[in-house]
């Protein structure tokens, strides 16, 4: 929990409490994952209603990473039962398998939360996605854009003339307010990813939340929203002039291609100079990354994200005459820089620079599962995705550095088999 203090884990206000919910709901202790929930949550609540100064709105993509059953989907059950007690079922959404499908969705109503679960398999799908699934592939840019798009327009696509030869222009969906909570486990996610990916401008947009943890699950009742909160929330939104979507208005040309009214949040003088700090660590860390140290990338966004988590703690903490303080700036800069810092490393520790590195990390990890020993035949069907001079040529690399060691030891019959053993120190 390095760098993660208890102030963090615990912000103020409303948000606060909405944390602390879903936090208490959860039968593991992932104060993490309930944080980046509570959050994600709150942002899209106030999807499209307020916005501070530069433009920037509510709506965070942020990703919960962790082990196999380590508590990442108790959080998601949560979401979705505030956003029953709340009526706003209507922001649920899932797994879209297009750009059209995204544009199609957006338009019918623009503020929309994506729970996603195992989203590092759809991640990987999104980016492998060739010519056999053209549609897939165009989803990661969409989301990308969308990301951004929030505080301006989201453009559909042109469409070819329909039967009667008229020419149906592209949808212009105003300030759409997607929002997006995913879960993964680390290898899947970083799996198949090289460094240079963090550099397109599409995984600096996520706010990362990481737990090596796994705790003890402690069976709880299901718990319902309570419904004080339910009704001061409900009373915050209202002073904000944020009203439970209307269902009857949701359709495919719907209110997405109306321009919403966003109330503005002015915010005080040291909170600029809260932000302009952020701004510097970002500038530095960017200009590391084009002198060749990749993982900074990952830094592009951060005062994006900062001054989006301080809008939402602030328009929830004091909704009568909202004001990004001070507090407010400082509590996002430090858990963005945190969220970050932990993202970088990771990427570091994770992720390779090349094809050969990837597959020679691969490797040392099959030999870490198997118990710091493997033998051949188990090795290649382990990484039968990739060719036998792949293979080979990544085992020479790591021979050659010392990482493992190459044994011919006896089986259980006559002949002898090969193993590789990691190094030892």
């Amino acid at each position: 929990m390095s760098g993660w203090t208890k102030d963090l884990l615990n912000p103020p206000g409303l948000v606060g409490e909405v944390v602390d919910w879903i936090r208490a709901s959860s039968g593991m202790e992932q104060p993490k994952f309930a944080l980046a929930a509570g959050l994600t949550l709150c942002g899209s609540l106030l999807g499209r209603g307020v916005k501070d100064y530069t433009g920037q709105r509510t709506n965070l993509y942020a990703l919960a990473i962790g082990h196999t059953s380590a508590g990442k989907n108790a959080p998601i059950q949560a979401i979705q039962a505030a956003l029953a007690a709340n009526r706003r079922e209507l922001l649920l959404a899932g797994k879209v398998t297009s750009d059209s499908a995204l544009e199609i969705l957006l338009a019918a109503y623009p503020v929309r939360l994506f729970l996603l679960d195992e989203i590092g398999h759809y991640i990987a799908s999104l980016r492998s996605a060739g010519y056999s699934n053209g549609h897939l592939k165009t989803v990661m840019p969409a989301l990308t854009e969308c990301w951004s798009a929030a505080s301006g327009a989201f453009v559909g696509k042109a469409r070819s003339l329909d039967s009667n030869g008229k020419w149906k222009p592209p949808r212009v969906i105003h300030e759409p307010c997607a929002s997006l909570y995913g879960t993964t486990v680390p290898g899947v996610l970083f799996d198949g990813l090289a460094e240079q990916d963090f550099a397109d401008g599409s995984l600096p947009r996520f706010l990362t939340f990481i737990s090596e943890t796994r705790p003890r699950f402690v069976a709880k009742p299901a718990l319902a929203f309570p419904d004080d909160l339910r009704k001061r929330l409900e009373a915050a939104l209202i002073r904000l002039g944020i009203f439970p979507p209307d269902e009857t208005k949701a359709d495919a040309e719907g209110g997405g291609v109306k321009p919403p009214t966003a109330r503005l949040v002015p915010e005080s003088p040291g909170a600029a100079e809260v932000f302009n700090a952020l701004e510097e660590l970002k500038l530095e860390a960017l200009n590391q990354a084009d002198a060749g140290d990749a993982p900074m990338y990952v830094w592009g966004k951060a005062v994006e994200n900062a001054r989006r988590v301080a809008l939402i703690v602030a328009a929830l903490r004091r909704p009568k005459s909202p004001l990004v303080e001070e507090r407010d700036a400082r509590f996002a800069s430090e858990l963005v820089a945190v969220c970050v810092s932990e993202m970088v490393a990771y990427v570091r520790e994770n992720c390779a620079t090349s094809k050969g590195e990837r597959i020679s990390r691969d490797v040392i990890r099959c030999i870490k599962r198997n118990g710091g020993k493997i033998d051949k035949g188990t090795l290649t069907m382990q990484l039968r995705r990739y060719t036998r001079d792949e293979r080979n040529d990544a085992i020479d690399d790591l021979y050659e550095a010392g990482r493992i060691v190459i044994a011919a030891e006896r089986g259980t019959g006559a002949k002898k088999v090969t193993f590789y053993r990691l190094a030892a120190g």
